[in-house]
């Protein structure tokens, strides 16, 4: 039986046999990019490397991509690194089902990342190498913290702000995100420019939300999901929680550096007061959540 990488060469070579004789319509296409789509699923669900693993075949991750040619998914370049240096059980060891897991997990969050951003937050790398490069623990999720506008549209037409509060319910999106802070306050907060404009219409409000660092860790074993917290628990005070389901362990670690305002409702602004100071707290906060991150790191090459 042919191998997943052995099959998607195949696929790559009759998929150039057809552009070499002109018989590439859109149809064909659609059908070819369907078909990759399947085989790159296909690999994932049978757990076969990805190529950077250790005793993977040859780089069957570029073929993989080339395959999906124009659709191929956005790498970047910080997420293969992390990849490729996080440290795996072997596939003989006593936690097969573990080691599987992991490297699946990887795969989906790393390797191939649909968030948004399309790559893990800078700041918050040296924290996922130092959790990945234990054979019992793999980060699912991280953000190193931002601040952004969150614009919700009233339910049922609502306009008044009290019948609009921000829920899972309400149509909403985020604007004018940023990891690195405020730089300019006036830009920032005009709501006379793209995009804050096209969010002012009776019925649409804007909220203004500094987010924390939070990370998910997903553990081998209750005992390391234990240890975790007990390394976690002395920074985040109140932000570090362990989980169990489905027989998996997770840790959560989050920040408590947070905070929510309304902004503007219907295009009106509602906070009156300086926009400068009001971006320097959130930029201290942000600072605050960042050196909170820093002793989590020491914390972790410490005590893991």
């Amino acid at each position: 039986r042919a191998s997943p990488a052995a099959r998607l060469l195949a696929l790559q070579a009759a998929m150039s046999r057809n552009h070499a004789t002109g018989a590439s319509s859109a149809r064909s296409k659609s059908v070819v990019k369907l078909v990759a789509c399947l085989v790159f699923v296909v690999g994932l669900v049978t757990e076969q490397p990805l190529g950077f693993w250790p005793g993977s075949a040859p780089r069957p991750r570029s073929v993989a991509v080339a395959a999906f040619g124009a659709s191929a998914p956005s790498i970047a370049d910080i997420n293969l690194d992390l990849a490729k240096q996080a440290l795996i059980p072997a596939e003989e060891s006593s936690n097969a089902a573990w080691a599987s897991y992991k490297r699946l997990l990887l795969n989906r969050t790393l390797v191939f990342d649909k968030s948004p951003k399309g790559g893990v937050d800078e700041r918050v790398v040296d924290i996922l190498k130092e959790l990945n490069g234990h054979e019992e623990y793999v980060t699912a999720s991280s953000c190193s913290g931002r601040v952004c506008i969150m614009a919700y549209a009233s339910k049922d037409g609502a306009e008044a702000p009290w019948e609009a509060l921000p829920s899972a319910s309400n149509a909403k999106r985020r604007l004018k995100v940023s990891h690195d802070g405020i730089e300019d306050a006036g830009a920032f907060f005009n709501l006379d420019d793209v995009p804050l404009c096209e969010y002012c219409q009776p019925g649409d409000h804007l909220w203004l939300k500094a987010e924390p660092f939070e990370l998910d860790i997903d553990c081998a074993s209750e005992s390391a999901a234990r240890r975790l917290l007990a390394v976690a628990t002395p920074v985040f005070n109140r932000g570090a929680v362990i989980m169990s389901a489905d027989a998996q362990w997770r840790v959560t670690v989050y920040g408590n550096q947070r905070l929510e305002m309304p902004l503007a409702f219907s295009g009106e602004l509602v906070y009156g007061g300086c926009l400068e100071a009001l971006a320097k707290i959130i930029n201290g906060k942000l600072a605050k959540n960042w050196a909170l991150m820093d002793r989590f790191l020491g914390a972790l090459q410490r005590g893991l």
